[in-house]
């Protein structure tokens, strides 16, 4: 990854580098930019409400608020099947393997793309967003429903 602009800059003045150093800032940082944009777009949706999607299960299709129907958390993994494991938590999250095909309409936010995974609390409201790549699952879990449960069930 080049230098900050002002440091290359600074560069190309004095001689020492091409000016073709220029154009790889943007190279270089735009899709950076543009990963933490969307990360920032998905984790806004965090203290808003989960959007009533149609979702496809392995069960059949269904709206996400009938996840919600008997007041038990959900992390909803919308991204590869298997790819998260809440097994300390599995006791009080039921874990719901769905995809849903498109972006999402949020208010004030307008459309953004779809997470890998939505931690949504019974009240309806997510408590966490991202993917199995974003290690604060854990932590989100444990923040909202309690400390992992170790050892075996006895």
């Amino acid at each position: 990854m080049s230098p900050p602009p002002a440091f290359n800059l600074h560069r190309i003045q004095n001689g020492t580098s091409p000016e073709s150093l220029l154009d790889t800032y943007q190279r270089e940082r735009h899709p950076v930019a543009a990963r933490a944009l969307r990360y920032t777009m998905a984790q806004a949706a965090l203290g808003r409400r989960m959007p009533d999607l149609d979702l496809v299960t392995a069960e059949g299709p269904l709206r996400a608020f009938e996840l919600l129907h008997d007041a038990k958390p959900v992390l909803l993994n919308l991204g590869a099947p298997r790819s998260l494991d809440i097994t300390p938590w599995a006791d009080r999250v039921r874990l719901v393997e769905a995809s849903y095909e498109g972006e999402w309409e949020l208010p004030v936010l307008g459309v953004v793309s779809a997470p890998g995974a939505v931690l949504v609390r019974p009240d309806g409201y997510v408590a966490w967003v991202g993917d199995r790549t974003d290690m604060a699952l854990d932590d989100a879990l444990a923040t909202w429903f309690g400390p992992p449960r170790t050892g075996a069930l006895g």
